[in-house]
């Protein structure tokens, strides 16, 4: 009960500090609402290792709908940058045989809609950082191996907050 209580707390203060900074605005909205889903995705890839589909369809949508209101996305340029980057990740799916789960590409994509191609590949290029160094941390210190499983959906809510808070 308390960690729930704990994570309840921390998700209103950070949207309180991001209405604060940005203001009522489509930008903000997209932001809480990626916020929220990276944070129940990050809760679902911890336990389980894996990601809802329903909740990875539920957010597509809501992104989909999100994109032509959001002012501070090129509609055209998000959407090709987007499907580019979908097409790659899903190659490096395919050819690691899941070194970067289904559910990882998906949500990717999704963020890129609602964040725009630009602040989109920012945050993956900043969770693929985080968890690398982490990956490689973990190595040296002997806790995992190389066949290991590291969710990357933590990361990815790791790098958002730190991309909207700075």
């Amino acid at each position: 009960m308390m960690k729930k209580t704990s994570l309840l707390i921390l998700s209103l203060i950070y949207i309180i500090v991001i209405v604060y900074y940005y203001g009522f605005n489509m930008l903000t909205y997209s932001y809480v609402t990626l916020y929220s889903m990276l944070l129940l995705l990050t809760i679902d890839d911890l336990r389980n290792k894996l990601i809802p589909l329903d909740l990875i369809i539920c957010f597509g949508i809501f992104s989909v709908i999100l994109l032509p209101f959001n002012p501070s996305v090129s509609l055209i340029w998000t959407i090709i940058i987007t499907l580019i980057t979908v097409i790659i990740l899903y190659i490096v799916h395919l050819l690691t045989h899941g070194g970067i789960g289904l559910g990882d590409v998906w949500v990717i994509g999704i963020s890129m809609l609602i964040l725009g191609w630009q602040n989109g590949l920012t945050l993956l290029m900043v969770s693929l950082l985080c968890s690398g160094l982490l990956s490689i941390l973990l190595l040296i210190m002997g806790k995992v191996n190389r066949k290991a499983k590291i969710p990357f959906i933590p990361f990815m809510l790791g790098g958002f907050i730190i991309l909207t808070l700075i």
